[in-house]
C-alpha cells in the first residue's frame, strides 16, 4: 500500500486555500491535509479567527502559529508584533519538524512565510499561490523559497521568475458555481444588489449604505453582509435582508442572482466578480498591503466591468449616485462582464492541486 502524503497549508487568504484543499481530497484519498494559521482574529483578541472558525467546520486539522508581523501604522500592537517575528519562526520550525509534511502549501502573508522558510531549510518543497494582481511583500520573498508559484493574473507572472511560475487562475469555491435553487431570502423581484464587506463584513460600507438602504429599496431588492458588531444597527425596511454572515449556499445563491455587487475589492470577490461576470462597484480597503485592493479592483474597471469609488471622499449621496449610474448603463456593463468571464478559468483550484500532485509526486 502507497505511503500517505501529509500536506501543511498556511497563509493569509483560506477561502483559496479550502477551495484547493477540497480539490484535493476530492481526487486523492490518500494524503492529509493540516492548516497552520492563527488562531485568534486579531492581534490580542481573544475571538476567534475565521481561518480557524472554517477549517475547523470543514473538518481538517488545523495548529495555531503566532507569527510577527510588522504593520505600516506603528502603535502598541505593532512592537508585539515585531517582538514575535523570531519566535514566529520557531514556532514554524516546531511545526514542520512534528507534522514532517510533503510539501507546504502557501498562500502569502506574514504567517506563511516562517512556514515556507523553515521548509525550506529542513528540504521540504513548497508551493505558493498569489491571489491578488501586484504581489505582497511576503509573497515576493516566499517565491525566492518556493518550488512552484501559482498566480490568479496573467499581468502577475512578470513578478516572478519566469521557469517556475505558472498562471492557474484564482481557487474559488465549488458553491459558487451550484447555487441553491430556491432562494433562501425573502425578498420580492426587483434587481438585486448584494453589499458585502467581505466575510467578516465592513463597518465603513455600512455606515455608507444604511442612510440610503430606504431610497435604494424602491426600485431594488438588497442582501447586505453587515458582519456582527453593525447588525443592530441595519434598517428594518422592506426589501431589504440584513445578515451578519452569508454561509456559502446563501452567499452562492446571493451572488449567483446579484445585478450588481458593491464592497470591498478583496482578490476573492474580486476573482468571483470576474468568473461569475457581474457588474461591481468597489470600495477598496484604503490601507490593504501594497494598495492591493485598489490595483485589484482597477484591473476590472479598466475593462469596463466595474467602477472604484475612493472611500476617503465617498458619502452615502455618492454612493447612491454611483449605482443609479451603473443601472442606466447595465447593458453595457453586463455585456463587457460577460466577455471579460470567458478569459478567467473557473478550475483554478483543480490546477492548483494538480501542480499541489506533481511536486508530492517526487516527494
Amino acid at each position: 500500500m502507497a505511503k500517505r502524503k501529509k500536506i501543511l497549508m498556511t497563509g493569509g487568504h483560506i477561502t483559496p486555500a479550502i477551495a484547493v484543499a477540497d480539490a484535493l481530497k476530492k481526487t486523492n484519498t490518500q494524503i492529509d491535509i493540516v492548516f497552520a494559521g492563527r488562531d485568534t482574529s486579531i492581534e490580542g483578541s481573544n475571538s476567534q479567527s475565521e481561518e480557524a472558525r472554517l477549517v475547523n467546520q470543514r473538518g481538517f486539522r488545523f495548529v495555531s502559529i503566532q507569527a510577527g508581523r510588522i504593520t505600516r501604522a506603528f502603535t502598541l500592537l505593532t512592537a508585539v508584533g515585531i517582538f514575535r517575528i523570531p519566535f514566529g519562526f520557531i514556532a514554524a520550525f516546531g511545526i514542520c519538524l512534528s507534522e514532517r509534511p510533503d510539501v507546504i502549501v502557501s498562500f502569502g502573508g506574514y504567517v506563511a512565510l516562517p512556514v515556507v522558510i523553515a521548509g525550506w531549510m529542513l528540504a521540504i518543497p513548497s508551493i505558493t499561490h498569489e491571489q491578488t494582481l501586484s504581489p505582497g511583500l511576503a509573497n515576493r520573498i516566499i517565491g525566492l523559497f518556493a518550488k512552484k508559484i501559482c498566480v490568479s493574473f496573467p499581468q502577475t507572472v512578470k513578478d516572478f521568475p519566469s521557469d517556475k511560475t505558472v498562471l492557474t487562475g484564482l481557487p474559488l469555491r465549488e458553491s459558487i458555481f451550484h447555487p441553491p435553487k430556491n432562494s433562501p431570502f425573502p425578498l420580492g423581484n426587483k434587481p438585486l444588489i448584494i453589499v458585502t464587506g467581505g466575510s467578516t463584513g465592513a463597518v465603513t460600507l455600512n455606515r455608507l449604505v444604511f442612510p440610503i438602504v430606504e431610497n435604494l429599496t424602491t426600485y431594488y431588492s438588497i442582501i447586505h453582509q453587515t458582519g456582527r458588531l453593525d447588525l443592530q444597527n441595519a434598517p428594518d425596511v422592506p426589501n431589504y435582508f440584513a445578515t451578519a454572515y452569508l454561509d456559502e449556499p446563501a452567499y452562492a445563491w446571493a451572488i449567483g442572482h446579484a445585478d450588481l455587487v458593491v464592497g470591498r475589492s478583496g482578490a476573492n470577490t474580486v476573482g468571483e466578480v470576474a468568473v461569475l461576470g457581474k457588474v461591481a462597484l468597489f470600495v477598496p480597503l484604503p490601507w490593504s498591503g501594497g494598495n492591493e485592493q485598489y490595483e485589484n479592483a482597477r484591473y476590472l474597471e479598466t475593462v469596463g466591468t466595474s467602477q472604484v469609488l475612493n472611500q476617503k471622499n465617498l458619502t452615502p449621496g455618492k454612493l447612491l449616485g454611483a449605482i443609479e449610474g451603473i443601472f442606466r448603463d447595465k447593458q453595457t456593463y453586463d455585456k463587457k462582464a460577460v466577455e471579460i468571464s470567458r478569459e478567467f478559468p473557473r478550475d483554478g483550484a483543480v490546477r492548483v492541486a494538480d501542480q499541489v500532485m506533481a511536486i508530492l509526486s517526487h516527494a
